[in-house]
């Protein structure tokens, strides 16, 4: 399987995976990969062009997950090694190149990033930098597994809390959209 199957593979499970989270298991259609993997939503940004609901690599298909993915900006990635000591190095490949580009569409986008990380035969990584997320998160009872904080040295913009994207599944999505919304309202 070649690198470009493998991640568009990787995109419809998790799509598959935050529906049905979503949805209380009802529904596997919620989101689903952007037009081009994204792509589209890149390329029209270069001309100031706005691609609604189009950045990242999957996003909402359905009004009933839209209040998940106005708020943030999913990029997929899995890979045979995500060599997660860039994110102590500074490597521009692997987990730390993943995470800036996450970013950097959130920023185009005014919108938080989630990266969902896989390296073949370990568990799906979920990192994100939003408090909003992560203290709801943290209400919830799920504590990140990592924090790496932003460093300068390292081209770190933005503070990675890292989670294992299994765990977050079994968190009650519903009390996740209730803080979320109440978040909003404060």
């Amino acid at each position: 399987m070649n690198q470009k199957s493998k991640g568009s593979g990787f995109e419809r499970e998790i799509s598959k995976k935050l529906s049905l989270f979503l949805s209380e298991g009802k529904q596997d259609d919620l989101f689903w990969r952007t037009q081009n993997s994204g792509g589209r939503f890149t390329v029209r940004n270069k001309k100031n062009i706005d691609t609604h609901n189009q950045s990242g690599d999957i996003s909402s298909t359905n009004p009933s997950s839209d209040w998940f993915s106005e708020k943030v900006s999913i990029e997929c990635k899995h890979y045979k090694n995500i060599n997660l000591w860039s994110m102590l190095t500074g490597a521009k490949s692997g987990v730390l190149g993943f995470w800036n580009q996450c970013v950097g569409d959130g920023e185009k986008s005014n919108k938080s990033p989630i990266l969902i990380v896989r390296q073949n035969y370990k568990p799906v990584l979920m990192i994100v930098d939003s408090m909003q997320l992560i203290s709801g998160l943290y209400e919830l009872g799920l504590q990140p597994k990592l924090i790496i904080c932003k460093n300068e040295e390292i081209n770190l913009k933005l503070n990675m809390f890292v989670y294992l994207f299994e765990e977050f599944l079994e968190i009650d999505s519903s009390q996740l959209k209730k803080i979320w919304i109440n978040m909003d309202e404060k």
